[in-house]
């Protein structure tokens, strides 16, 4: 009889089940959210199948940049007591990797992290706490659950702030690093 060492015990990569309405919601929030980052937060548990979103989601009170979301620190605690664990992070289209600022914090306050782009969600880890003031971050592999037609709640909850500045003696506008020339009138 051959003998084989089986310790019963499941090894996989983790894998996040997110619900069509979430991502119909980040979508939604995308078209009117061109060039801006935001967030949002949903409710997620650990499953035989990995870890599931609920439909369930929240926007938390924030100001945000085309590069930069300041969240209502307040509000986010409530949110997170309430049971909002997962954070899903806008950023512009074609940037497709958590920066080091959400790196620092935002995945790590949160038990899952999903990064929005392109019209998708394209990059999500997992927090795994092993040992108290430690967490294991693992990438996860990203499913969408499909089902039907949504409206966004709490979208006023999102504050754009201006990042424009014209500088008329120069006769250029600055917008978002961008450098456009002008004129007045019929110069000649």
């Amino acid at each position: 009889m051959e003998y084989v060492l089986d310790s019963g015990l499941i090894i996989t990569k983790p894998v996040i089940y997110i619900p069509e309405k979430i991502l119909k919601v980040c979508r939604k929030l995308a078209k009117r959210f061109v060039y801006y980052e935001f967030s949002i937060l949903c409710k997620g548990k650990w499953t035989e199948r990995g870890f599931e979103l609920s439909e369930e989601y929240a926007i938390p009170r924030q100001e945000v940049t085309a590069y930069n979301v300041k969240y209502n620190n307040k509000h986010v605690a409530e949110l997170i007591a309430k049971g909002f664990n997962t954070v899903i992070h806008k950023h512009p289209d074609g940037m497709t990797r958590f920066s080091p600022t959400d790196e620092d914090f935002i995945n790590a306050n949160f038990t899952a992290s999903i990064l929005f782009t392109d019209d998708e969600f394209v990059k999500a880890i997992i927090n795994i706490s092993f040992k108290k003031g430690w967490k294991l971050q693992v990438d996860a592999e990203i499913k969408v659950k499909e089902k039907d037609e949504i409206e966004v709640k709490d979208i006023e909850n999102i504050k754009p702030k201006p990042e424009v500045d014209i500088s008329l003696g120069e006769q250029s506008i600055n917008f978002r690093g961008w450098e456009y020339g002008f004129s007045f009138g019929d110069e000649k």
